[in-house]
């Protein structure tokens, strides 16, 4: 069906699930700005207004980059559509509960460390690009992305926090970002490697919450539509 769909439809559905929901979700919440519809107030990380029921800035401050712009869409291309997309592919291919798991995983990480000194998040969407890209650094080895140029995917995550830092980001809460993605993939990937499978800790909680089982219903839901 999709197949007879106009081009730029084509091009949308061949986007990862997870990465194609990012990306609609941060150009509505962008759009909405650009509209007038929403402020800065609305989204941003704040644990007292959380506490007190906003319980949707959670997310939208893990998404939301500013009123729609060509920096911001310059910024969805390269951080998210890009990198998440090859992150996705490669790493989480029809998969798409195990990696919503992992930067769920990778915020709530952020959200932990923002009760540390000198680490006050806002927002959380340039830690959670850095997360991803140094994800994909690490699953995707020997890989290359483009970044205005090509460069090796090892490299990205430190290309992007140096950027960050000449335009005046504060540099520790970038380090923590790539830490908490260090830690995740240690946990995921050495540490049962290490332990010949017998200690795989995020294995054992996507097991029990279901994770397995939807990307599993996923897969076959993939496989019929082929088929039709």
């Amino acid at each position: 069906m999709i197949s007879r769909s106009p081009y730029l439809v084509q091009q949308y559905f061949r986007i990862p699930p997870v990465t194609r929901t990012i990306v609609t979700l941060q150009l509505f919440l962008s759009l909405a700005a650009k509209l007038g519809f929403l402020d800065i107030t609305d989204v941003f990380l704040s644990w007292p207004l959380i506490r007190a029921g906003e319980v949707h800035r959670l997310i939208t401050s893990a998404l939301y980059l500013g009123p729609l712009s060509i920096s911001v869409l310059f910024h969805i291309y390269l951080s998210f559509l890009s990198t998440s997309s090859q992150l996705e592919q490669y790493r989480f291919y029809h998969a798409p509960a195990k990696y919503t798991f992992a930067l769920a995983t990778g915020v709530a990480m952020f959200m932990l460390a923002n009760n540390l000194p000198s680490i006050h998040y806002y927002s959380l969407v340039t830690p959670l690009s850095i997360f991803i890209l140094y994800l994909n650094s690490k699953y995707s080895m020997g890989r290359v992305i483009v970044l205005v140029f090509m460069i090796p995917s090892a490299a990205a995550p430190w290309v992007i926090l140096a950027l960050n830092v000449l335009q005046g980001s504060p540099v520790l809460p970038l380090l923590t970002a790539i830490l908490c993605a260090h830690v995740f993939y240690w946990v995921d990937q050495v540490l049962p490697a290490i332990t010949a499978q017998r200690v795989d800790p995020l294995e054992t909680v996507r097991a029990s919450i279901g994770i397995n089982k939807i990307d599993s219903l996923y897969r076959r839901w993939i496989a019929r539509d082929r088929i039709d």
